[in-house]
């Protein structure tokens, strides 16, 4: 079973951050998941991802500035909020692939609306998405466990980050 290392956001813009994903979900007949940042996903065992989050995920406090609302040609990537890539969201992502096998193709972002809309659609969407925020803090890294449907995606393990330096 595959599984995945995911940075959570906190405090209210990832309450606002959801409000986004269920209101684009439930407008666009799609499953609900939860805001999360993808560092790295593979197949691994469990409990030795749980000891490297457990270890690794306890440096620095994680924050990141948010891009205009974008569209990509994926499932997963339908609609998104790129973030720029900075020094603590690339060495947490590098420690995690040099740590565990597989290969994960970091393009660091957040996703909003996941399936297989029109073009027209997807840019309508993203070019109207306006968010009242363009930083956001991730308070929890954990491991998920993947799912085909997006309704069975399982939190395994959830470890909070520094909120300060």
């Amino acid at each position: 079973m595959k599984h995945y290392i995911w940075l959570l956001p906190g405090g209210k813009e990832a309450l606002r951050l959801q409000q986004v994903i269920n209101d684009l979900a439930r407008g666009f007949s799609q499953s609900v998941f939860p805001a999360h940042l993808t560092l790295w996903s593979g197949f691994c065992n469990p409990k030795s991802v749980q000891e490297w989050i457990k270890a690794s995920c306890t440096r620095l406090p994680i924050e990141a500035q948010i891009q205009q609302a974008t569209f990509g040609e994926t499932y997963f990537q339908c609609i998104y909020l790129p973030i720029t890539p900075n020094t603590e969201l690339s060495t947490l992502q590098q420690l995690a692939c040099t740590n565990f096998a597989g290969s994960y193709n970091f393009s660091p972002h957040l996703s909003v609306l996941y399936g297989d809309h029109s073009l027209a659609r997807k840019r309508d969407v993203s070019n109207n998405l306006n968010l009242p925020f363009s930083r956001i803090h991730f308070n929890q890294c954990a491991l998920v466990q993947g799912s085909a449907r997006i309704e069975d995606w399982q939190i395994l393990y959830r470890f909070p980050l520094p909120v300060e330096l």
